[in-house]
């Protein structure tokens, strides 16, 4: 390929990813590993038995009853929420991830109660190269050479987080930007000035250590 078709081919990599066009996650097998746990669905019914969920798939986990039975395919749209290896995961409703140049949304998505308290923070990691159009441009760079393949191939391979806060039993959510974290954070807390205060001058207090912040702030609450 060209230098001007792979420079082409990250043109319109990138114009897509600005357009938000909508993807849906790719249908990768979660690795056959089972553990113990439950999910239940929809409509509130409870199931104990077997899950294996890849920590980057965020739209299915595969569910047994038994190990050899076979396995049932689990989406967002027919479960609430589950649990396996002492974790805990929800379905989000309209949710949208990001890195860097590239975007998608989704109707539904399972996210990873990480701190639960009065504000609740909620994670999705993902693989761009895994999600969508991205697994196809991320299999196209490895036949484009020079700067141009590097650059899609470095995107699509990086692990990703999104993160979530919800108040309460509220039904939105505020997804977290790197960019404007501190604004974001300092206005959700707004009524814990102690660590407003921390956020605005200590620079341990960034994005990085969102977990640590959200308990801080869940545990002034109680």
């Amino acid at each position: 390929m060209t230098h001007f078709s792979t420079a082409v081919l990250l043109s319109i990599t990138m114009m897509t990813a600005f357009m938000g066009e909508k993807t849906l996650a790719s249908d990768h097998k979660p690795k056959d590993k089972y553990l113990q746990g439950y999910y239940y669905d929809s409509q509130g019914h409870k199931f104990e038995g077997l899950i294996a969920k890849d920590d980057l798939n965020f739209q299915f986990f595969l569910f047994k009853k038994h190990l050899g039975d076979s396995a049932q395919k689990i989406e967002p749209g027919s479960c609430d929420s589950f649990v396996v290896d002492h974790r805990s995961f929800h379905t989000l409703n309209d949710v949208t991830i990001k890195a860097i140049v590239w975007w998608a949304h989704f109707d539904k998505a399972f996210a990873e109660l990480v701190t639960d308290g009065p504000v609740q923070l909620y994670s999705i990691r993902f693989e761009p190269g895994k999600q969508g159009y991205m697994h196809y441009v991320a299999i196209a760079s490895n036949f484009t050479g020079g700067l141009a393949g590097q650059a899609v191939g470095m995107l699509a391979g990086k692990e990703n987080a999104s993160y979530f806060l919800r108040r309460g039993q509220d039904t939105t959510y505020l997804r977290i930007e790197k960019k404007t974290f501190t604004d974001q954070i300092t206005g959700y807390l707004q009524d814990d000035t102690t660590l407003v205060q921390k956020l605005r001058q200590n620079p341990d207090y960034s994005i990085h250590n969102i977990e640590l912040i959200i308990a801080e702030y869940d545990q002034d609450k109680r």
